[in-house]
C-alpha cells in the first residue's frame, strides 16, 4: 500500500507552475504568460498577434496620476451623476508604446441603468492620451492596466 506523501505533489505543483511561466506550457498551441528577464510578465493576444504585458520596469504612469485621472473624468461627463451610486467603475485599457489607450472597456460593475455613464467614461478614457509608454529591457512596451474610478467625492 501506498502512502500519500504531501513533499510529492508539492514538488509536482511547483515543477507544474514553473512550466507554465515558463511558457513550456501550451494552451491550444500558445504560450501562456511567460516571465521576461527583467520581471515583465506577457501573455499572447491573439487579436492583436502579439504580446501584452501585465508588469513592466517602468509601468505607464499619467501625468498628475490617479487624481488627475479622476478629475478630468468628472470634468469631461459634466452631467450630474448618479447618487445612489457610491461604488467605483473599474477601467480596463492597454497603454500602447506611443502613450494612445486602447480596448477601453468597463470591467465591473455593469449596471444597466448605468449604461449612459459608463459610456460618457469610456469616452473620457479616449481622450486621456498623454499616458508615458511602459518600459521593459530598455523598450516601450504595451500594457494592461486596469483603474478604479470613483464618480462620487
Amino acid at each position: 500500500m501506498v502512502k500519500n506523501k504531501p513533499g510529492i505533489f508539492l514538488l509536482i505543483g511547483v515543477l507544474s507552475c514553473i512550466i507554465s511561466i515558463k511558457g513550456w506550457a501550451s494552451n491550444s498551441g500558445k504560450p501562456v504568460p511567460e516571465v521576461q528577464k527583467k520581471g515583465c510578465l506577457s501573455y499572447y493576444d491573439e487579436k492583436r498577434k502579439g504580446f501584452v504585458y501585465l508588469t513592466a520596469d517602468e509601468m505607464p504612469h499619467f501625468p498628475g496620476g490617479t487624481d488627475s485621472i479622476q478629475h478630468y473624468v468628472r470634468n469631461f461627463m459634466m452631467a450630474p451623476i448618479c447618487l445612489e451610486f457610491e461604488n467605483s467603475l473599474f477601467v480596463q485599457f492597454i497603454v500602447e508604446t506611443d502613450g494612445q489607450l486602447s480596448n477601453i472597456t468597463i470591467v465591473s460593475p455593469k449596471v444597466p441603468s448605468l449604461q449612459s455613464i459608463q459610456s460618457s467614461v469610456v469616452a473620457a478614457f479616449k481622450h486621456l492620451n498623454h499616458w508615458k509608454p511602459a518600459v521593459c529591457k530598455d523598450k516601450k512596451i504595451p500594457v494592461r492596466m486596469l483603474v478604479a474610478i470613483k464618480l462620487y467625492d
